[in-house]
């Protein structure tokens, strides 16, 4: 799976694999920065958050992930703010 990673962009499908397959070895930061990153690509902003949240801590040692993951915390505040607000009318 590692070997494909570098294809999750187009197949997201991958990133799922990855989290899942991390997180039966657990890998937690990395099963939760891929699993961000999935949610990420599916327009899930409060499911991405929750995952990206949780992998922070767990990535000290990834300063490359780190700067992807805050990338995509930064994507989800834009495309937050792009949300119409319901106000239930």
């Amino acid at each position: 799976m590692e070997q494909i990673e570098d294809l999750a962009p187009s197949f997201p499908d991958i990133d799922m694999g990855l989290g899942t397959l991390y997180g039966q070895v657990n890998r937690m930061g990395l099963a939760h920065f891929y699993l961000g990153r999935y949610y990420l690509s599916r327009s899930n902003w409060e499911v991405a958050v929750f995952h990206y949240r949780k992998a922070r801590p767990l990535l000290g040692d990834s300063p490359q992930k780190l700067d992807e993951l805050d990338r995509g915390l930064k994507a989800i505040s834009v495309e937050i703010k792009k949300e119409p607000i319901d106000d239930g009318a």
